[in-house]
């Protein structure tokens, strides 16, 4: 009969720590959408008015990020990609195409696999093309190859 109880108990603590986890998450990611603003022309998610031509005329260097929210090493590089964006804000464009939501946004990218990131120059120019993961080192590493240091 305890033993019932004491089961009890601890069901009901363990739903309890379950629903409190997840508002946590849910108000940290409110949180996080809220207390960042992108400069014009600096939003890291395509929409339907983002023309690749436009974005290579701005004067600063771009990496496209082609992936989807299905491709589990996409999700994974999302974080690095988020971070990117808001330290380069003013300095380079990190964009992201989701090729499924925004399959007409892809015209022009010859990729084979998900993810794939596209690097251009400031003038517009193609630089080099990556298929898979990259770490934030290693995409500052690119920019540095095309002549930009962000580190000064």
């Amino acid at each position: 009969m305890v033993g019932d109880y004491v089961k009890k108990i601890r069901d009901i603590i363990i739903v309890i720590s379950i629903v409190v986890c997840l508002v946590v998450i849910y108000i940290a990611k409110q949180q996080t959408k809220k207390e960042y603003k992108y400069q014009k022309g600096f939003e890291l998610y395509v929409d339907e008015n983002f023309d690749i031509y436009d974005d290579l005329k701005s004067g600063y260097p771009i990496m496209v990020d082609l992936g989807s929210d299905s491709c589990a090493p996409c999700r994974e590089m999302k974080p690095t990609l988020v971070l990117l964006n808001k330290e380069l804000q003013g300095k380079a464009k990190i964009k992201i195409i989701d090729v499924v939501k925004n399959k007409d946004k892809t015209q022009g990218f010859n990729y084979r696999t998900l993810p794939t990131q596209v690097f251009f120059d400031a003038e517009g120019n193609f630089y080099k093309g990556h298929e898979g993961i990259l770490s934030k080192h290693e995409i500052l590493k690119i920019f540095k190859e095309m002549g930009y240091d962000f580190d000064k």
